[in-house]
């Protein structure tokens, strides 16, 4: 009689674990579809262009306080590239912290932004659109860092730049070339890695890159112009 019970439980064990299959099989394929929708050129540009209103509305804030802001990331690769390749979570913007960093937040929030500050960090979101304000600091010795995730990045202050470029009929503030090909250790997808990888290759062999660990868990990148 005691093999019953324990029959049955066997059973039940064996259910639940086929139904945690069946469930998570049904998770990655519904992901797998949501990722291939978004994908659609003619979703990800309108997409994109959502989060493009979103990233004027922002760097008109920071011009009028004359703040210095410019696009990195999967849009500045796509900008420079003339076209939207993929759908892209958000929109990331990078600038020189000058001290104003929780003012700036409360501005925000009073214009109607969620805000949320991780790290160095600020992500604002309005209208269900995404910004990231990445903000770095100076180190004195004419260069600029920034830490995320474990990995420091030092650059020189001459990379630390922008170019204008038109796209969609709007001006718009573009990392440098040095900025992205400096700040590879951040990127994360495929499309953007092999973009960079290019440009790696241009820049040639006019600056020197040296990696280290401080504290035992940062990875520190630093660059020097030859």
């Amino acid at each position: 009689m005691r093999a019953i019970p324990h029959r049955f439980e066997h059973f039940l064990s064996l259910l639940e674990s086929t139904e945690n299959t069946i469930y998570r099989a049904t998770i990655k394929a519904l992901l797998a579809l949501r990722i291939k929708y978004l994908n659609l050129p003619g979703v990800a540009r309108y997409k994109a262009l959502g989060s493009l209103r979103l990233c004027r509305e922002v760097l008109a804030v920071l011009e009028q306080l004359d703040m210095q802001a410019f696009i990195v990331g999967g849009f500045a690769h796509d900008i420079k590239t003339g076209r939207i390749t993929r759908y892209h979570n958000d929109i990331d913007l990078t600038l020189m912290d000058r001290g104003v960093r929780q003012e700036l937040s409360a501005l925000f929030r009073r214009m109607g932004f969620e805000v949320l500050e991780h790290g160095p960090i600020t992500r604002l979101t309005k209208r269900g659109r995404s910004l990231d304000l990445f903000f770095w600091h100076l180190n004195g010795e004419g260069s600029c860092q920034i830490c995320h995730n474990e990995i420091m990045v030092r650059m020189p202050l001459a990379c630390f730049g922008s170019e204008r470029r038109g796209f969609w009929g709007e001006d718009y503030r573009v990392a440098s070339d040095e900025y992205l090909v400096f700040t590879d250790h951040y990127v994360n997808k495929p499309e953007s890695k092999a973009f960079v990888a290019q440009l790696k290759e241009g820049l040639g062999s006019g600056f020197e890159h040296t990696e280290s660990e401080a504290h035992m868990t940062v990875q520190v990148h630093e660059y020097r112009l030859k």
